[in-house]
């Protein structure tokens, strides 16, 4: 019983000497990180902002020293929380062919970004030298990649409609210099039944990581209508006949299926079409000819011939 006593006192003693223990060290700690220092620094350098024109290749140098006053807390934070620095290349200067970033303005930069519990001591003062390639930039056209399923009965009135049609590229001469067209990416719109617009992202192909759109996506735009079909009688119109020479064809006339909106099919004739055979293209030992629709009225958007040829005989004066 003794002995058990004994060994809780000692059990007591140890746990009371590691708190002391441990409760010194803090005090120790606290009392180094309360303590100003001097410490030197390097930082990774990250530019920002190049002229419009420009485009950054390279610089003299990609970090830089500094030397930096604070207390033992300040720099245990700050080491934490360290990133790159910033240099802003918006107001580089220009000296023959040569852009810089002198010591003075980049050591006013670095000084921003350093938080209020630090003191910037001494920085690395050499001129930091800038080197751009020169961009160029041209317009090119918009090619749409827009598959437009169209729902029963309806038809797409007129071409689609892109706005803008063209873009402004920019980027060094190498990269740009092959670029005729640019593409969106491919889309699909479904048993479309009514007017639509859709907003469609630009395709940017690989190679061109120094080039710019002035834009990323465009708006795509159709009217969609309804159509009815009816059934219009043509006469046949036979051309290049030679001197002296008439022509009858069998049958006279022909039926073509129109698809139109029905105000429009009501106010159909046939002296609307031209409706042609072309007597260059006879077939003398079959004694056919082709026919063609040399054109389809305002507001007719589909026409199909019943037949697509005619039997003729030829009568002489």
């Amino acid at each position: 019983m003794k002995a058990k006593k004994k060994n809780t006192n000692s059990r007591r003693k140890t746990n009371i000497f590691i708190v002391f223990l441990i409760c010194s060290a803090l005090i120790w700690l606290i009392s180094k990180l309360s303590e100003t220092y001097n410490q030197r620094v390097s930082f990774e350098l990250s530019f920002v902002n190049s002229p419009d024109s420009l485009l950054l290749r390279n610089t003299s140098k990609e970090s830089v020293d500094v030397r930096l006053s604070a207390s033992g807390f300040g720099f245990l934070g700050f080491n934490f929380g360290r990133n790159a620095l910033i240099i802003d290349l918006s107001k580089v200067k220009k000296t023959g062919s040569s852009f810089y970033v002198s010591g003075d303005s980049y050591e006013k930069q670095i000084e921003a970004q350093m938080p209020g519990s630090m003191s910037l001591m001494e920085v690395d003062r050499d001129t930091l030298f800038v080197y751009f390639e020169k961009l160029h930039s041209k317009e090119v056209q918009i090619v749409p990649e827009l598959v437009i399923e169209l729902a029963q009965n309806h038809l797409l009135q007129d071409s689609l409609i892109l706005s803008p049609s063209n873009v402004i590229i920019k980027g060094p001469k190498s990269e740009i210099d092959t670029i005729e067209k640019v593409h969106t990416l491919p889309s699909t719109l479904h048993n479309v039944s009514q007017d639509f617009s859709v907003q469609v992202d630009l395709f940017k192909r690989q190679g061109l990581d120094n080039t710019s759109f002035e834009l990323n996506s465009i708006e795509i735009s159709g009217k969609v209508f309804r159509f009815s079909e009816q059934m219009i009688e043509i006469p046949v119109r036979v051309i290049n006949l030679p001197n002296g020479v008439e022509v009858r064809t069998f049958p006279h006339v022909v039926s073509v299926l129109c698809k139109a909106p029905v105000d429009r099919l009501k106010n159909l004739r046939p002296a609307d079409f031209d409706l042609v055979a072309d007597f260059n293209s006879a077939r003398a030992d079959e004694k056919l000819l082709e026919l063609q629709l040399q054109s389809l009225p305002e507001g007719v958007y589909d026409a199909q011939l019943k037949d697509t040829e005619v039997e003729f005989i030829l009568i002489r004066r």
